[in-house]
């Protein structure tokens, strides 16, 4: 089991610079791939037969340029297969880990062993709809199989032999675009199915300890409390669960989306689920890049069914409202950015002025800037989506206030906690100092209008 953790965390590790390359591939182009560009479309043709065409001219012009092809599409490729090995790696070791005692802990005793497996599984379903943005166009952008090819021919050229990793690929492509992706990560997901819905099933309580973001401002968090109480240590296990809030919900989501059999299983699974695509159905890919989960969810909802549960049951009386709660669900992060503004200010000059109380409140400050990143994040990924009832043709760009710009300019330099994106506090009353890393703000900028 330890090998197999350490797997998990090495793979978390890989994925961020996987889904930069991914991410850089949406809108690859390089001139000499605008060259020969029907030769290219043949070899795509008949990939991966890529001997078929070499009697005809343009195959000589393509094979004295095969050097300089190799070298503009390398990084290109090996992204591609770096792409199937990590999903292969990442479905062998959860494959693996099903069933351990690892992935069977409720949230307050194991949630630092459950977060690696569960990041891992939405880092790998994240990853493949990211690469189905890697399209192409004819114009200037070629699509990966044509630009696979094209580098497999050139290898062949030069190197007098088939690629290694040619039938792989192939068998990526043809699997990837001729089934539904969904389809593809449900089948992957079919061994673990019980692992997720085990796991999913723990965070039951805390989903529902925080229904809304109206609970989170009613139970009065982000208060200091008397004066009394300034130097005296906050419970720690309220702040915990609002510091993974989010990600729970996008687990939720992207978990049940792979193993919906689960959902007629487990006593209020699709309550849980509803509850959670109100708030995350738009969902973050990479960096700016964000993925509309409605249509598939839609599509899960209307036709999937497993022996004699049936999904679509469902639809009229827990989907369609969770979803069309749409402008609800705007109004109340509104208040949200707007109580975490108000919080948030006089706690920078609070905790500036009296740093000894860093300490204590240590759980309180890092909810906080938390809750604070995730409202960012959550306006920006909403701000122009369309709504996903069909009853309201709207965006959620008219729902948002005229003051957001301010709310978040606020909620952003609360992070004048530090200088820069490393928080160091001294505790209250111990002679060493802590240091506290976070990644608080992944946005160079924000524009609303």
């Amino acid at each position: 089991m330890a090998e197999d953790l350490d797997k998990l965390l090495i793979l978390n590790k890989i994925a961020p610079g996987l889904f930069n390359r991914v991410h850089r591939m949406i809108n690859f182009s390089d001139v000499i791939l605008n060259e020969e560009t029907s030769f290219q479309k043949k070899l795509e043709s008949s990939f991966p037969q890529l001997d078929k065409y070499d009697q005809i001219d343009a195959a000589q012009r393509f094979k004295d340029k095969s050097q300089n092809i190799i070298t503009a599409t390398k990084d290109y490729y090996d992204t591609i297969v770096d792409v199937i090995n990590f999903t292969e790696e990442t479905w062998k070791v959860l494959k693996q880990m099903s069933g351990t005692q690892l992935v069977r802990h409720d949230f307050d005793y194991a949630i630092d062993m459950m977060e690696p497996y569960l990041a891992l599984l939405t880092n790998s379903i994240k990853l493949n709809f990211l690469f189905s943005y890697v399209k192409g166009d004819e114009k200037q952008c070629p699509p990966p199989t044509r630009v696979a090819a094209t580098y497999c021919k050139a290898y062949h050229n030069v190197c007098q032999s088939v690629e290694p990793n040619t039938q792989r690929v192939t068998e990526f492509f043809r699997r990837f675009n001729t089934k539904n992706l969904l389809t593809c990560l449900q089948e992957e997901a079919k061994e673990i199915k019980e692992d997720i819905g085990s796991i999913l099933d723990q965070l039951k309580p805390v989903l529902f300890k925080w229904p809304s973001v109206k609970s989170i401002i009613s139970k009065e968090l982000f208060f200091l409390g008397k004066p009394a109480e300034f130097a005296s240590p906050v419970k720690e296990a309220s702040y915990k669960e609002i510091m993974y809030l989010n990600r729970i919900r996008e687990w939720v989501v992207l978990g049940f989306l792979v193993a919906p059999d689960e959902l007629g299983t487990r006593n209020n699974a699709i309550p849980l689920l509803c509850q959670c695509l109100q708030h995350s159905f738009v969902l973050p890919l990479h960096r700016s890049l964000t993925h509309n989960f409605w249509p598939s969810w839609q599509e899960l909802f209307t036709t999937f069914k497993v022996n004699r549960f049936k999904l679509s049951d469902h639809l009229k009386k827990s989907f369609q409202p969770a979803l069309q709660s749409h402008e609800e669900t705007a109004n109340a992060h509104a208040q949200l950015r707007s109580f975490l503004r108000t919080m948030g200010s006089p706690m920078v000059a609070f905790f500036t002025e009296f740093p000894d109380t860093i300490g204590p409140k240590m759980g309180l400050i890092l909810s906080l800037l938390s809750q604070s990143r995730d409202e960012v994040e959550w306006y920006c990924r909403h701000l122009g989506q369309e709504t996903p009832a069909k009853v309201c043709r709207s965006t959620f760009s008219s729902m948002f206030k005229g003051k957001e710009n301010f709310t978040l300019v606020i909620l952003i330099f609360i992070s004048h906690f530090a200088k820069t994106n490393h928080f160091t506090f001294l505790t209250h009353n111990h002679a060493d100092i802590y240091i506290i890393s976070i990644k608080f703000l992944d946005i160079c900028c924000v524009g609303c209008g």
